[in-house]
């Protein structure tokens, strides 16, 4: 079974390399950390209905 903390602790985890100012990561890398923290909601979100 998914565990929801371990996707939200990810997500954290993505957010903070994202934000990160030592972090020199090109606009391709961004956008793809965006488009994962994105799709990451959506399975959070499809997750959460399910177990409701």
């Amino acid at each position: 079974m998914i565990d929801l903390q371990d996707i939200r602790a990810f997500i954290k985890d993505i957010k903070i390399a994202f934000y990160s100012k030592e972090s020199e990561l090109d606009n391709v890398l961004r956008y793809a950390l965006i488009k994962s923290v994105v799709h990451l909601r959506i399975i959070e979100q499809k997750l959460m209905e399910v177990i409701k």
